[in-house]
């Protein structure tokens, strides 16, 4: 190497930084570098907090919750049972956002695909002050090695952004009531608490209750209207759950 200031070939190999910046130029796998927008969007995701690891009962707890969700919707818009059913699991805000890098390039890659082309596009070279003109293909391939990075941080810090705002809380309002989702969710028995809420012995004694009894605690004139809809014991016990026990 007869030049002191010429650097050995594979210099920007072995230094770290210039092998980062080197493996994310050389990026070619489509219009947006998902690798970086994977680690974008995982870091702003999980932010300063430490992890917090999910467990397998995390997974199990959010499948039942979701599984029940699906059969109260079921019945409330009478529709039939799906034959598909969602398969749900806890995650983190790191785990949302790492998800969503793959989820999400279906619809980004032809959006970003086109801005690429867009930039790309460009025909005869570009006058400088100098008199000169830029070669439009030194510009394509510069545009051709930084899009994908430029689109990639625009998606990492957009899905990173999206996923402490849909993990952020395990609490949310719902109708000017603000419940909770930590676990454990407490088990109860529609039958039990319906018992109880009668101070009746057991199923049969419910069943000789006349509708003034099962409308006596209910002073709501939607709930009362219902009422007439329910028919048999079965009927007025998921009545009185839900105007009784689950307000």
């Amino acid at each position: 190497m007869d030049d002191p200031f010429e650097l050995p070939p594979d210099v920007l190999k072995r230094v770290p930084l210039f092998a980062e910046i080197q493996k994310v130029l050389s990026w070619s796998g489509g219009p947006v570098n998902w690798d970086l927008a994977r680690q974008i969007a995982v870091s702003i995701a999980a932010g300063d907090a430490p992890g917090q690891a999910v467990s397998e009962q995390d997974h199990a707890d959010v499948a039942e919750q979701v599984r029940v969700a699906e059969l109260w919707l079921t019945d409330a818009v009478a529709m039939p049972t799906p034959t598909h059913l969602v398969k749900a699991r806890a995650a983190t805000q790191a785990d949302w956002a790492e998800h969503a890098t793959s989820a999400f390039a279906e619809l980004v890659d032809p959006v970003a695909a086109k801005v690429v082309r867009a930039m790309g596009e460009q025909e005869g070279g570009q006058p400088t002050e100098l008199g000169g003109a830029i070669d439009a293909g030194m510009i394509a391939q510069a545009l051709g090695q930084l899009a994908p990075m430029f689109m990639a941080i625009q998606a990492g810090t957009t899905l990173g952004s999206l996923a402490r705002e849909v993990t952020g809380a395990i609490a949310a309002p719902y109708q000017g009531v603000l419940i909770d989702y930590t676990t454990p969710w407490p088990r109860i028995s529609m039958l039990g608490e319906v018992l109880k809420a009668f101070q009746a012995a057991d199923y049969d004694a419910l069943g000789r209750l006349s509708d003034e009894d099962w409308q006596s605690q209910v002073s709501d004139k939607e709930m009362r209207h219902k009422f007439g809809k329910a028919h048999s014991t079965g009927d007025k016990i998921a009545w009185a759950f839900e105007a009784l026990v689950e307000p």
